[in-house]
């Protein structure tokens, strides 16, 4: 049952009064907190809203980093290749120079040889005229021996040579008359006097 105030009794409207106040909060406290309350809503809400966009544009940038990754990935892996084949150029490069300084070289080297060839021929040609006339000389000599050795025989001069009775006859470049002497058994070797004539 609810207390009421009393009708035109001024002097005890104080008792209810300060009973209802201990109990009631004043109203403008009460305000307050709604508009605390609202206030705190507003900013949960524009939080959660920024950040919802802030975790869709970070979602976003993920994925399009995670699709631009992998063209990256080929990208740097053609880079790679491109700096092995340009190395493999530059390789190339510094063997055909090579090639090319060895083949200018080479003349120059050839060059070289010919003047050294050129300037032995004249030795090569007295050489030449010293072997031909070593050989004349040896010829000479031979001859000159064969004379020392020569004897006369019935007027003429003869030089005795053993020789094969069945050896095969040569073309002479001169005329010889051949007298054979048999051994007593009428076999074998004989002495051969060869008449120059």
């Amino acid at each position: 049952m609810s207390a009421e105030l009393p009708v035109n009794n001024p002097g005890l409207n104080y008792i209810y009064t300060d009973r209802r106040a201990s109990h009631q909060k004043p109203p403008g406290s009460h305000r307050r907190l709604e508009v605390t309350k609202k206030v705190a809503d507003i900013a949960v809400q524009a939080v959660a809203k920024v950040t919802g966009q802030l975790s869709d544009c970070l979602l976003k940038c993920v994925e399009m980093m995670a699709q631009h990754h992998q063209p990256a990935a080929e990208m740097t892996q053609r880079i790679d290749t491109a700096r092995a084949a340009n190395a493999d150029v530059q390789k190339i490069k510094e063997l055909l120079s090579d090639i090319f300084l060895s083949n200018q070289r080479q003349p120059e080297a050839l060059q070289a040889e010919g003047m050294a060839i050129n300037q032995l021929l004249p030795t090569v040609k007295d050489h030449r005229a010293e072997i031909a006339q070593l050989q004349q000389h040896a010829t000479e000599v031979e001859g000159y021996l064969a004379l020392q050795a020569a004897r006369w025989v019935g007027g003429q001069l003869v030089r005795e040579e053993t020789v094969s009775r069945k050896a095969p006859k040569n073309p002479a470049t001169r005329r010889q008359s051949v007298h054979t002497s048999l051994e007593e058994d009428g076999e074998g070797s004989g002495q051969v006097y060869l008449f120059w004539l």
